[in-house]
C-alpha cells in the first residue's frame, strides 16, 4: 500500500529549499528565536531535514550563529535536521525550518497525517513537543468537538501523564505542543541503544500502571514506544495516548495496522484487551528492539499475526508475551496480571 505525501512535510520542504537559494543568509540572535535548551538558532536560518524525501543528498553551506558561543560562521550539511558542530567552541546543535507559527529542530515521528517535532512555539514562546494532525482535503471537521476534546484531556488531572498544553489550527492541521521529556523510547529504538531486560520491564512495569490508571477514566488507545517516556527522575510518563486515538477518529485517520490491535483493525471497538495486545507488540519491540509486524493491508493483517504466533519459539521473547498478543481478545490476561508478569521479570533478572 502507497503511503500519501504528507503536506505538512512537503511545506517544510518547501521552506527549505526557498531559504536555501536566499543570498544571504545572516542569522540574527533573538530571544524569540534562542534553543531554550541552547541548541535552537534564528528562524532566518530555516534549515530541516526530511527523512522521507528520496532524493539524492547534496552538500549545503549556510552561515550560522553557533547557540553556543554566539560566534557566525559557515556550516556544510546534505540534509535537513542534521546536527552540526561548531568549529570555535565544538557543540552541536541541528539546523531547524521555521513556520509562521513554528520553528522545527528535530523529526521524532512519522506517521500517516500525525508528525511529532521538537518545536519551539513562536506564539505562546513554548519549546517542547508539537503533534501535527494534518487535515484530509476538503473533509468538514467539527472545530468545536476537537477542542472540547483537547480542552477535556488538557484538564486530566493525573500524575504521570503529559497533557497537551497549547492547541492551534490552520487550513493544513491542527497543532498540539505538550512538554518534552527528558528521554523517549522511541529514540531508544531509533539510535538501537543497549538497555537490560531488568530496565526494559520495569519500564513496561510501570508503563502498565498508567495504562490501568487511564482505563479507570475510560480511556484507551494504542500504546506506541513514543507514549512512553523517563522523567528526570527515570519514572515513566505517558503522552499522547488516549487522545492521539480519540483525534485519529474524529479526523478519520486511523493508525497504521502495525500498532493495532486485530479487533480494531476490524472496526471494533477499543477496550482493557485492545490495550493487552498493543501493550505486547511494545514489549515485543523493546526486548528484540525490531519491528513486531510489518503488514498494512487489512486483509492480511490476520496470516501475518497468526504465523508469529506459530513461530514464536524463534523470537526468543519472554513466553507470557505470547499470551498478550493471541488473536482472541478474550484469552488475553487482564492488565492487573500483565503488570504482574512485567514486575516479576524484573525481579527475576535483578537477582
Amino acid at each position: 500500500m502507497t503511503q500519501q505525501k504528507s503536506i505538512v512535510l512537503e511545506s517544510l520542504k518547501s521552506a527549505f529549499e526557498a531559504n536555501l537559494n536566499l543570498p544571504n543568509c545572516e542569522p540574527t540572535n533573538t530571544s524569540e528565536t534562542s534553543r531554550l535548551d541552547g541548541e535552537l538558532i534564528d528562524q532566518d536560518t530555516l534549515l530541516t531535514e526530511l527523512d522521507s524525501l528520496e532524493e539524492e543528498a547534496v552538500e549545503h553551506h549556510a552561515n550560522m550563529l553557533c547557540p553556543s558561543c554566539k560566534e557566525t560562521s559557515i556550516f556544510s550539511f546534505r540534509s535537513m535536521f542534521e546536527k552540526v558542530t561548531c568549529s570555535e567552541c565544538r557543540s552541536s546543535f541541528r539546523v531547524p525550518v521555521g513556520t509562521e507559527e513554528f520553528i522545527y529542530d528535530k523529526h521524532v515521528l512519522k506517521l500517516p497525517k500525525l508528525n511529532i517535532f521538537r518545536a519551539y512555539n513562536k506564539e505562546n514562546d513554548f519549546y517542547g513537543e508539537t503533534l501535527v494532525y494534518e487535515k484530509s482535503g476538503s473533509q468538514v471537521y467539527d472545530l468545536d468537538e476537537i477542542v472540547n476534546l483537547v480542552r477535556a484531556y488538557s484538564q486530566m488531572n493525573l500524575v504521570g501523564y503529559v497533557k497537551p498544553k497549547y492547541f492551534q489550527v490552520d487550513d493544513m492541521a491542527y497543532y498540539l505542543s505538550r512538554p518534552q521529556a527528558p528521554y523517549q523510547m522511541q529514540l531508544y529504538l531509533d539510535n538501537n541503544e543497549e538497555t537490560s531486560k531488568n530496565e526494559l520491564a520495569t519500564i513496561l512495569d510501570q508503563t502498565t500502571v498508567m495504562l490501568i490508571a487511564l482505563s479507570k477514566r475510560n480511556v484507551f488507545g494504542d500504546v506506541l514506544p513514543s507514549d512512553v517516556c523517563l522523567n528526570s527522575e527515570g519514572n515513566v510518563e505517558i503522552c499522547d495516548y488516549g487522545l492521539r486515538e480519540a483525534l485519529c477518529s474524529q479526523l478519520g485517520t486511523p493508525l497504521p495496522c502495525p500498532y493495532l490491535a486485530p479487533e480494531i483493525i476490524g472496526g471494533g471497538e477499543r477496550n482493557e484487551a485492545s490495550v493487552v495486545y498493543s501493550l505486547g507488540i511494545l514489549a515485543a519491540k523493546l526486548f528484540s528492539g525490531q519491528e513486531v509486524f510489518q503488514e498494512l493491508d487489512p486483509s492480511e493483517v490476520n496470516a501475518e499475526r497468526e504465523a508469529y504466533i506459530e513461530n514464536f519459539k524463534d523470537t526468543k521473547l519472554p513466553s507470557f508475551i505470547k499470551l498478550l498478543l493471541n488473536v482472541n481478545p478474550n484469552k488475553r490476561p487482564p492488565l492487573m496480571q500483565v503488570r504482574d508478569f512485567f514486575l516479576r521479570l524484573s525481579r527475576q533478572r535483578s537477582k
